[in-house]
């Protein structure tokens, strides 16, 4: 497997589950307690996130410079879920979900749903 916050290949360790494990074992340890664990999984989860906003920028203007000034639009009204809130759930259902959308700044994301609404 691939960890999509380093990039390192690593193998699962098949004697203490980790089956559903998406990080390698360097950026987020196994022997921390859970919810030590689950808080550093988010925070890898939201970094993740933040990497792939700057990486894209704002579809319509470009812009890339602040990751809490970008969001993820369903441009198809396709939307099964908010990323946000599937951070917490599943990081497989995250991406699913991201893949459907772009990346807008908060204006141009804003001047789209006026339109919507006033339409």
């Amino acid at each position: 497997m691939i960890c999509p916050n380093c990039g390192k290949e690593f193998t699962l360790n098949k004697k203490q589950g980790g089956q559903n494990r998406i990080f390698c074992y360097e950026c987020l340890p196994e022997c921390s307690d859970r919810a030590t664990r689950n808080q550093l999984r988010r925070k890898l989860i939201v970094e993740y996130s933040r990497k792939r906003k700057l990486e894209s920028g704002c579809a319509i203007c470009g812009y890339n410079k602040c990751a809490s000034a970008l969001e993820w639009h369903h441009p198809n009204n396709d939307k099964a879920g908010d990323p946000s809130s599937l951070m917490n759930k599943s990081f497989t259902q995250f991406l699913q979900e991201i893949d459907k959308c772009i990346v807008l700044c908060a204006n141009c994301h804003r001047e789209i749903h006026e339109k919507e609404n006033l339409d």
